[in-house]
Protein backbone atom coordinates (compact mmCIF):
# COMPACT_ATOMS: atom_id res chain seq x y z
CA UNK A 1 0.00 0.00 0.00
CA UNK A 2 3.11 2.31 0.47
CA UNK A 3 4.26 1.37 -2.62
CA UNK A 4 1.30 2.15 -4.04
CA UNK A 5 0.95 5.64 -2.30
CA UNK A 6 4.11 6.91 -3.34
CA UNK A 7 3.51 6.05 -7.04
CA UNK A 8 0.21 7.76 -6.77
CA UNK A 9 1.82 10.93 -5.24
CA UNK A 10 4.57 11.15 -7.79
CA UNK A 11 2.62 10.99 -10.51
CA UNK A 12 0.66 13.73 -9.34
CA UNK A 13 4.07 15.46 -8.91
CA UNK A 14 5.67 14.89 -11.75
CA UNK A 15 1.88 16.53 -13.57
CA UNK A 16 2.26 19.61 -11.13
CA UNK A 17 6.45 20.12 -12.27
CA UNK A 18 4.91 19.92 -15.52
CA UNK A 19 2.12 22.32 -15.16
CA UNK A 20 4.57 24.75 -13.11
CA UNK A 21 7.09 24.51 -16.27
CA UNK A 22 4.64 25.56 -18.64
CA UNK A 23 3.22 28.33 -16.31
CA UNK A 24 6.45 30.10 -16.34
CA UNK A 25 6.53 29.23 -12.79
CA UNK A 26 8.73 26.61 -12.92
CA UNK A 27 11.73 27.91 -10.75
CA UNK A 28 9.00 27.90 -7.68
CA UNK A 29 9.01 23.84 -7.99
CA UNK A 30 11.77 23.65 -5.17
CA UNK A 31 9.51 25.68 -3.01
CA UNK A 32 6.41 22.81 -3.72
CA UNK A 33 8.94 20.00 -3.21
CA UNK A 34 9.52 21.06 0.33
CA UNK A 35 6.09 21.90 1.75
CA UNK A 36 5.46 17.94 -0.18
CA UNK A 37 8.71 16.25 1.70
CA UNK A 38 6.70 15.62 4.61
CA UNK A 39 3.56 13.73 2.95
CA UNK A 40 4.58 10.70 3.26
CA UNK A 41 6.70 9.45 6.41
CA UNK A 42 8.75 6.64 4.28
CA UNK A 43 12.45 6.46 3.13
CA UNK A 44 10.75 5.68 -0.62
CA UNK A 45 9.42 8.55 -0.52
CA UNK A 46 12.76 10.63 0.95
CA UNK A 47 13.95 9.25 -2.51
CA UNK A 48 11.69 10.61 -4.16
CA UNK A 49 11.44 14.45 -3.71
CA UNK A 50 15.29 13.78 -4.10
CA UNK A 51 14.43 12.55 -7.62
CA UNK A 52 12.27 15.30 -8.16
CA UNK A 53 14.91 17.67 -7.48
CA UNK A 54 17.65 16.11 -8.87
CA UNK A 55 15.65 16.39 -12.62
CA UNK A 56 13.89 19.67 -11.66
CA UNK A 57 17.92 21.14 -11.58
CA UNK A 58 18.30 18.93 -15.10
CA UNK A 59 15.48 20.04 -17.16
CA UNK A 60 14.37 23.45 -15.54
CA UNK A 61 18.27 24.73 -14.42
CA UNK A 62 20.28 22.68 -16.73
CA UNK A 63 22.55 21.86 -13.95
CA UNK A 64 23.62 18.34 -14.47
CA UNK A 65 26.51 18.20 -11.32
CA UNK A 66 23.84 19.78 -9.04
CA UNK A 67 21.36 17.09 -10.26
CA UNK A 68 23.65 14.34 -10.00
CA UNK A 69 24.92 15.44 -6.34
CA UNK A 70 21.03 15.51 -5.00
CA UNK A 71 20.68 12.17 -6.99
CA UNK A 72 24.10 10.04 -5.00
CA UNK A 73 22.73 10.99 -1.60
CA UNK A 74 19.87 8.08 -2.54
CA UNK A 75 21.46 4.14 -1.69
CA UNK A 76 20.89 3.33 -5.71
CA UNK A 77 22.39 -0.39 -4.92
CA UNK A 78 19.56 -1.16 -3.02
CA UNK A 79 16.61 1.34 -4.65
CA UNK A 80 14.31 -0.36 -6.83
CA UNK A 81 12.26 2.89 -8.32
CA UNK A 82 12.52 2.36 -12.29
CA UNK A 83 12.52 6.35 -12.31
CA UNK A 84 15.41 7.04 -10.20
CA UNK A 85 17.62 4.07 -11.92
CA UNK A 86 16.51 5.65 -15.25
CA UNK A 87 17.55 9.18 -14.15
CA UNK A 88 21.06 7.78 -12.55
CA UNK A 89 21.44 6.11 -16.01
CA UNK A 90 20.66 9.37 -17.73
CA UNK A 91 23.29 11.36 -15.31
CA UNK A 92 25.81 9.16 -14.98
CA UNK A 93 26.19 7.07 -18.22
CA UNK A 94 29.30 8.58 -19.67
CA UNK A 95 31.38 7.84 -16.48
CA UNK A 96 30.09 4.15 -16.43
CA UNK A 97 32.09 1.09 -18.39
CA UNK A 98 29.82 -0.52 -20.76
CA UNK A 99 29.55 -3.75 -18.23
CA UNK A 100 28.17 -0.74 -15.73
CA UNK A 101 25.87 0.28 -18.10
CA UNK A 102 24.08 -3.25 -18.89
CA UNK A 103 24.19 -3.89 -15.63
CA UNK A 104 21.71 -0.93 -14.74
CA UNK A 105 20.05 -1.33 -17.60
CA UNK A 106 18.99 -4.85 -16.80
CA UNK A 107 17.80 -3.67 -13.16
CA UNK A 108 15.34 -1.33 -14.73
CA UNK A 109 14.14 -3.58 -16.77
CA UNK A 110 14.12 -6.00 -13.59
CA UNK A 111 12.02 -3.81 -11.78
CA UNK A 112 9.42 -1.42 -14.14
CA UNK A 113 5.94 -2.72 -14.72
CA UNK A 114 5.54 -0.89 -17.84
CA UNK A 115 5.34 -2.76 -20.90
CA UNK A 116 6.47 0.53 -22.56
CA UNK A 117 9.73 0.93 -20.57
CA UNK A 118 10.62 -2.95 -20.63
CA UNK A 119 10.23 -2.07 -24.40
CA UNK A 120 12.66 0.68 -24.21
CA UNK A 121 15.41 -0.52 -22.07
CA UNK A 122 15.26 -4.03 -23.86
CA UNK A 123 16.24 -1.69 -27.09
CA UNK A 124 19.28 0.78 -25.27
CA UNK A 125 20.67 -3.23 -24.33
CA UNK A 126 20.34 -4.09 -27.68
CA UNK A 127 22.38 -0.91 -28.95
CA UNK A 128 24.89 -1.38 -26.76
CA UNK A 129 25.22 -5.03 -27.96
CA UNK A 130 25.56 -3.49 -31.37
CA UNK A 131 28.20 -1.34 -30.35
CA UNK A 132 30.49 -4.19 -29.37
CA UNK A 133 29.62 -6.12 -32.82
CA UNK A 134 27.24 -8.51 -31.05
CA UNK A 135 24.61 -7.67 -33.74
CA UNK A 136 23.10 -10.56 -33.74
CA UNK A 137 22.22 -10.57 -30.16
CA UNK A 138 20.90 -7.23 -30.22
CA UNK A 139 18.58 -8.57 -32.81
CA UNK A 140 17.54 -11.34 -31.48
CA UNK A 141 16.92 -9.11 -28.11
CA UNK A 142 15.07 -6.44 -30.16
CA UNK A 143 12.79 -8.94 -31.75
CA UNK A 144 11.93 -10.76 -28.03
CA UNK A 145 10.66 -7.32 -26.77
CA UNK A 146 8.79 -6.38 -29.57
CA UNK A 147 6.84 -9.79 -29.34
CA UNK A 148 6.37 -9.09 -26.07
CA UNK A 149 4.96 -5.49 -26.80
CA UNK A 150 2.54 -6.33 -29.17
CA UNK A 151 1.62 -9.92 -27.03
CA UNK A 152 0.08 -7.70 -24.50
CA UNK A 153 -3.58 -6.40 -24.44
CA UNK A 154 -4.32 -2.98 -26.75
CA UNK A 155 -5.68 -1.07 -22.95
CA UNK A 156 -1.98 -1.22 -21.83
CA UNK A 157 -0.43 0.18 -24.79
CA UNK A 158 0.24 4.24 -24.80
CA UNK A 159 1.98 6.65 -27.63
CA UNK A 160 5.24 6.56 -25.51
CA UNK A 161 5.52 2.60 -26.20
CA UNK A 162 3.98 3.03 -29.83
CA UNK A 163 6.96 5.42 -30.10
CA UNK A 164 9.45 3.12 -29.08
CA UNK A 165 7.91 0.03 -30.66
CA UNK A 166 8.55 2.59 -33.80
CA UNK A 167 11.99 2.77 -32.68
CA UNK A 168 12.55 -0.69 -32.14
CA UNK A 169 11.44 -1.31 -35.65
CA UNK A 170 13.44 1.26 -37.17
CA UNK A 171 16.33 -0.16 -35.34
CA UNK A 172 16.11 -3.71 -37.03
CA UNK A 173 15.47 -2.13 -40.46
CA UNK A 174 19.28 -0.23 -39.97
CA UNK A 175 20.89 -3.12 -38.52
CA UNK A 176 19.46 -5.91 -40.38
CA UNK A 177 18.84 -4.17 -43.49
CA UNK A 178 15.17 -5.03 -43.00
CA UNK A 179 13.56 -2.65 -45.36
CA UNK A 180 10.10 -4.31 -44.07
CA UNK A 181 10.51 -2.90 -40.49
CA UNK A 182 11.60 0.10 -41.73
CA UNK A 183 8.53 0.67 -43.87
CA UNK A 184 6.56 -0.57 -40.76
CA UNK A 185 8.23 1.58 -38.38
CA UNK A 186 7.43 4.69 -40.80
CA UNK A 187 3.69 3.50 -40.58
CA UNK A 188 3.56 3.53 -37.13
CA UNK A 189 5.16 7.33 -36.61
CA UNK A 190 3.14 8.65 -39.53
CA UNK A 191 -0.46 7.19 -37.53
CA UNK A 192 1.83 8.98 -34.15
CA UNK A 193 1.91 12.38 -36.26
CA UNK A 194 -1.40 12.06 -37.59
CA UNK A 195 -2.89 11.21 -33.81
CA UNK A 196 -1.03 14.28 -32.59
CA UNK A 197 -2.03 16.81 -35.33
CA UNK A 198 -6.16 15.38 -34.61
CA UNK A 199 -5.84 16.50 -30.66
CA UNK A 200 -4.19 20.08 -32.12
CA UNK A 201 -0.71 19.78 -31.69
CA UNK A 202 0.66 21.67 -34.39
CA UNK A 203 3.77 22.34 -32.87
CA UNK A 204 6.12 21.08 -30.28
CA UNK A 205 9.58 18.74 -29.48
CA UNK A 206 7.48 15.72 -29.88
CA UNK A 207 5.70 16.31 -32.84
CA UNK A 208 8.97 17.48 -34.36
CA UNK A 209 11.35 14.56 -33.17
CA UNK A 210 8.36 12.27 -34.25
CA UNK A 211 8.49 14.07 -37.70
CA UNK A 212 12.25 13.63 -37.82
CA UNK A 213 12.20 9.88 -37.05
CA UNK A 214 10.09 9.57 -39.81
CA UNK A 215 12.82 11.32 -42.03
CA UNK A 216 15.40 9.07 -40.69
CA UNK A 217 13.38 5.92 -42.02
CA UNK A 218 13.05 7.78 -45.46
CA UNK A 219 16.64 8.23 -45.51
CA UNK A 220 17.08 4.23 -44.73
CA UNK A 221 14.64 3.40 -47.15
CA UNK A 222 16.49 5.51 -49.96
CA UNK A 223 13.25 7.76 -49.80
CA UNK A 224 15.25 10.88 -49.87
CA UNK A 225 12.64 12.97 -51.23
CA UNK A 226 10.14 11.95 -48.64
CA UNK A 227 13.34 12.79 -46.13
CA UNK A 228 13.66 15.73 -47.07
CA UNK A 229 9.64 16.68 -46.34
CA UNK A 230 9.46 15.22 -42.86
CA UNK A 231 13.03 16.97 -42.28
CA UNK A 232 11.43 20.00 -42.84
CA UNK A 233 8.72 19.69 -41.20
CA UNK A 234 10.29 18.76 -38.56
CA UNK A 235 12.26 21.46 -38.59
CA UNK A 236 8.48 24.08 -39.59
CA UNK A 237 7.34 22.41 -35.97
CA UNK A 238 10.78 23.18 -33.95
CA UNK A 239 13.92 24.06 -34.94
CA UNK A 240 17.01 22.00 -34.42
CA UNK A 241 20.27 21.88 -35.89
CA UNK A 242 20.50 18.00 -35.76
CA UNK A 243 17.85 17.94 -37.58
CA UNK A 244 19.29 20.57 -40.06
CA UNK A 245 22.22 18.04 -40.31
CA UNK A 246 20.18 15.05 -41.58
CA UNK A 247 18.24 17.23 -43.92
CA UNK A 248 22.08 18.13 -45.37
CA UNK A 249 22.59 14.24 -45.55
CA UNK A 250 19.06 14.16 -47.76
CA UNK A 251 20.03 16.88 -49.64
CA UNK A 252 23.49 15.31 -50.76
CA UNK A 253 22.05 11.72 -50.87
CA UNK A 254 19.31 13.30 -53.57
CA UNK A 255 22.88 14.78 -55.11
CA UNK A 256 21.75 18.42 -54.72
CA UNK A 257 25.24 18.59 -53.67
CA UNK A 258 25.58 23.27 -53.18
CA UNK A 259 22.29 23.09 -51.28
CA UNK A 260 23.60 20.30 -48.70
CA UNK A 261 26.49 22.17 -48.52
CA UNK A 262 25.12 25.19 -48.32
CA UNK A 263 23.07 23.88 -45.00
CA UNK A 264 26.49 21.92 -43.70
CA UNK A 265 27.75 25.51 -43.47
CA UNK A 266 24.82 27.03 -41.42
CA UNK A 267 23.88 24.49 -38.91
CA UNK A 268 25.64 25.98 -35.49
CA UNK A 269 27.50 23.11 -33.90
CA UNK A 270 28.01 24.47 -30.14
CA UNK A 271 25.45 22.38 -28.59
CA UNK A 272 26.18 19.13 -30.37
CA UNK A 273 28.28 16.16 -28.68
CA UNK A 274 30.88 14.37 -29.92
CA UNK A 275 28.73 12.18 -31.21
CA UNK A 276 26.46 14.47 -33.10
CA UNK A 277 29.74 16.03 -35.18
CA UNK A 278 30.90 12.68 -36.04
CA UNK A 279 28.07 12.53 -37.73
CA UNK A 280 28.23 15.83 -39.38
CA UNK A 281 32.09 14.89 -40.39
CA UNK A 282 30.89 11.75 -42.00
CA UNK A 283 28.28 13.57 -43.78
CA UNK A 284 30.50 16.01 -45.24
CA UNK A 285 32.70 12.79 -46.41
CA UNK A 286 29.31 11.88 -48.51
CA UNK A 287 29.40 15.35 -50.45
CA UNK A 288 33.19 14.80 -50.93
CA UNK A 289 32.68 11.59 -52.45
CA UNK A 290 29.61 12.70 -54.20
CA UNK A 291 31.30 16.25 -55.24
CA UNK A 292 35.29 15.20 -55.75
CA UNK A 293 36.13 18.45 -55.11
CA UNK A 294 39.16 18.97 -53.04
CA UNK A 295 37.92 21.95 -51.15
CA UNK A 296 35.50 19.07 -49.66
CA UNK A 297 38.10 17.07 -49.49
CA UNK A 298 40.15 18.72 -47.41
CA UNK A 299 37.01 20.23 -45.41
CA UNK A 300 35.94 16.54 -44.87
CA UNK A 301 39.59 15.73 -43.51
CA UNK A 302 39.73 18.41 -41.22
CA UNK A 303 36.46 17.54 -39.73
CA UNK A 304 37.13 14.17 -39.08
CA UNK A 305 40.28 14.87 -37.57
CA UNK A 306 38.97 17.03 -35.01
CA UNK A 307 36.09 14.50 -34.08
CA UNK A 308 35.71 12.49 -31.09
CA UNK A 309 34.56 8.99 -31.32
CA UNK A 310 33.32 7.91 -28.27
CA UNK A 311 33.36 4.15 -29.07
CA UNK A 312 36.44 2.14 -30.47
CA UNK A 313 34.04 0.68 -33.00
CA UNK A 314 33.64 4.34 -34.34
CA UNK A 315 37.10 5.09 -34.01
CA UNK A 316 38.15 2.07 -36.47
CA UNK A 317 35.67 3.61 -38.76
CA UNK A 318 36.52 7.35 -38.67
CA UNK A 319 40.40 5.95 -39.08
CA UNK A 320 39.00 4.17 -42.04
CA UNK A 321 37.39 6.89 -43.46
CA UNK A 322 40.13 9.61 -43.35
CA UNK A 323 42.40 6.76 -45.23
CA UNK A 324 39.40 6.47 -47.29
CA UNK A 325 39.70 11.03 -48.24
CA UNK A 326 43.81 10.24 -48.82
CA UNK A 327 42.90 7.80 -51.57
CA UNK A 328 40.22 9.86 -52.76
CA UNK A 329 42.04 12.37 -54.80
CA UNK A 330 41.63 12.64 -58.20
CA UNK A 331 43.80 9.58 -59.19
CA UNK A 332 42.77 7.92 -56.69
CA UNK A 333 40.08 4.71 -55.69
CA UNK A 334 36.75 5.79 -53.67
CA UNK A 335 36.20 2.48 -53.11
CA UNK A 336 37.55 2.58 -49.53
CA UNK A 337 35.33 5.45 -48.47
CA UNK A 338 32.42 4.35 -49.97
CA UNK A 339 32.57 0.81 -47.56
CA UNK A 340 33.32 3.23 -44.80
CA UNK A 341 30.28 4.95 -45.48
CA UNK A 342 27.81 2.00 -46.23
CA UNK A 343 28.82 0.48 -43.07
CA UNK A 344 28.79 3.25 -41.18
CA UNK A 345 25.14 4.47 -42.23
CA UNK A 346 23.69 1.23 -40.18
CA UNK A 347 24.52 2.96 -37.00
CA UNK A 348 24.20 6.93 -37.66
CA UNK A 349 21.80 8.07 -34.35
CA UNK A 350 22.18 3.92 -33.18
CA UNK A 351 24.12 5.46 -30.68
CA UNK A 352 22.36 5.66 -26.91
CA UNK A 353 23.20 9.16 -25.96
CA UNK A 354 21.40 10.53 -28.97
CA UNK A 355 18.61 7.92 -28.62
CA UNK A 356 17.61 8.99 -24.86
CA UNK A 357 16.75 7.41 -22.37
CA UNK A 358 13.25 8.40 -21.90
CA UNK A 359 14.06 11.36 -19.74
CA UNK A 360 11.53 13.53 -22.08
CA UNK A 361 8.99 15.15 -19.07
CA UNK A 362 6.03 15.72 -21.61
CA UNK A 363 7.04 11.89 -23.25
CA UNK A 364 6.59 10.58 -19.67
CA UNK A 365 3.68 12.50 -18.23
CA UNK A 366 1.79 11.42 -21.33
CA UNK A 367 2.79 8.23 -20.93
CA UNK A 368 0.65 8.39 -17.67
CA UNK A 369 -1.77 9.74 -18.71
CA UNK A 370 -2.80 7.54 -20.91
CA UNK A 371 -2.18 5.28 -19.19
CA UNK A 372 -4.90 6.53 -16.76
CA UNK A 373 -7.37 6.75 -19.17
CA UNK A 374 -6.73 3.46 -20.24
CA UNK A 375 -6.97 2.17 -16.84
CA UNK A 376 -8.63 -1.11 -16.64
CA UNK A 377 -7.94 -4.44 -14.29
CA UNK A 378 -4.30 -5.46 -15.09
CA UNK A 379 -3.57 -2.51 -17.06
CA UNK A 380 -0.46 -0.25 -17.09
CA UNK A 381 0.31 1.94 -14.30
Amino acid sequence: MLYVDVRALSEIVSILMRAMSFAGKGSEFPLALDQLSHAIDSALWEEKIRYFRSLWYLLEEDDQARAIRELSAIELDACRDPEILQLHLQLASSGLSLAERLRLVDRVLAVTEKESEKLQYSLVKAMYYALVGEETDAMNLVRTAVDRYRAQDSLKRSEYGEMFLAEALSFLGRLDEDQAATREALGLYEQLISDRLEKGASRGGFLASLRKSAGDCCLTLREFGDAVFYYQESLSTESAELTKLFLAKAWIELEDLDRGRSMLAQIDVTAFDENCMLDRALFTCDLALKSRTEADRLEAISLLKAATATHPLFEKYRQDALLGLIELKPCGSPKRLQQVLQRLGRYVTLNPNLFGFGLDLNKVLDDIASSRRNRGPGSET
